[in-house]
């Protein structure tokens, strides 16, 4: 079976939406992500990255778990609750197995813990991406 690189399927709109409480790393998983050729949108705030996830287009969150929430519900709840097939990464700042396996049964695709290397994140994304264009061409 041979695979078809990313850019195979560049007609399928999809973003990456970049949750994260701290700009520098923002910045980094940012310009990473967009020199690989991916639409990227980043938010500092819950709200923010609730708004920006209601875009039909972002079909890939990186979601800081330790996001402040500004409503009751934390905000990997709201956007696994959202009904659409949006893929949450859930990034913490440790590895605990525990989260992790909760965070995964509760809907999350991947679980990973800070620090992470930009090249993996990449590599992650890449595949969640991969994933949404598969869907799309099997609709």
């Amino acid at each position: 079976m041979s695979r078809r690189p990313i850019e195979a399927y560049a007609d399928v709109m999809a973003t990456v939406l970049i949750a994260d409480r701290h700009p520098a790393t923002i910045d980094a998983i940012e310009a990473a992500l967009a020199h690989g050729g991916i639409d990227v949108l980043t938010a500092s705030t819950s709200l923010g990255a609730v708004r920006l996830a209601e875009l039909p287009r972002v079909r890939v969150v990186l979601l800081d778990l330790g996001l402040l929430q500004v409503t009751d519900v934390p905000l990997f709840d709201q956007l696994i609750a959202a009904g659409r097939d949006l893929r949450v990464i859930a990034m913490a700042p440790n590895r605990d197995v525990g989260s992790a396996v909760s965070y995964l049964n509760q809907g999350a695709v991947d679980y990973l813990a800070k620090p992470i290397s930009v090249a993996e994140i990449t590599a992650r994304v890449r595949a969640q991406l991969r994933c949404v264009a598969l869907g799309a061409e099997a609709a």
